[in-house]
């Protein structure tokens, strides 16, 4: 059984089931976003509401919940805003599913693992610590979209431009628990697609488990989209 579970730092525990992306869904919003980059306001890549994104690589769940390939997008960021800190959110805590075909689909979209090592695999876990939300109101998120429109590489393309509504930004604490023992290689792949830019390093828990974790710090989670044309 592949087990998902987002947690956080204010109020109590809720329970419910599904894949890491449909708690995020279902919690934040919002839709998951691989790889999970750093947060840095200053890059060309923030996932700040008002962002434009082109050629983002959908991924449909069998939840019905949604990961977001942003590895080979164009995002346009609207630069001079002040976002803040974001605003904190509640704890979340996703309890195992039984939906085997979906979280396989998604150990392969986060971890970027092959058939054999998602056989050998008896399940994940994906904790968020200090979350926090950036929201844009409907009016602002139609203008900062009608200027971000003159960049030439965030123009519209039919079908193929969205705006950011919102996102989540959080500290994600990572465990990977095997039948088997994974390679230098397997865990080399997990920890590269996940964080190609700055990737983590997994370390074995003690015992005889083969349990491997990594803590990838105030990283991008997540984001709402609204399609613009």
């Amino acid at each position: 059984m592949l087990c998902t579970v987002v947690a956080g730092d204010a109020a109590a525990f809720v329970p419910s089931t599904g894949t890491f992306a449909a708690t995020l869904r279902s919690r934040y919003g919002v839709d998951a976003v691989v790889p999970v980059e750093r947060f840095d306001p200053k890059s060309s890549r923030a996932l700040f509401p008002g962002s434009t994104i082109v050629n983002v690589n959908v991924n449909a769940l069998a939840d019905k919940s949604k990961v977001l390939g942003l590895a080979a997008a164009t995002i346009c960021p609207m630069p001079g805003i002040k976002y803040g800190r974001g605003q904190a959110t509640a704890r979340h805590k996703q309890s195992p599913s039984r939906e085997m075909k979906s979280n396989g689909r998604e150990a392969m979209l986060l971890f970027g693992f092959d058939g054999d090592t998602l056989g050998s695999l008896k399940g994940y876990s994906l904790e968020l610590s200090q979350p926090r939300l950036f929201r844009m109101s409907f009016d602002l998120l139609n203008e900062f979209s009608a200027r971000s429109g003159a960049d030439t590489a965030c123009a519209p393309k039919a079908g193929n431009r969205s705006v950011i509504s919102q996102s989540l930004v959080a500290t994600v604490d990572v465990t990977i628990i095997s039948r088997r023992p994974l390679t230098p290689h397997q865990l080399d792949t997990a920890a590269r697609t996940l964080s190609p830019d700055s990737p983590v390093t997994f370390q074995k828990a003690a015992g005889d488990e083969f349990a491997y974790s990594a803590r990838l710090p105030d990283r991008w989670v997540g984001i709402a989209t609204e399609q613009r044309r």
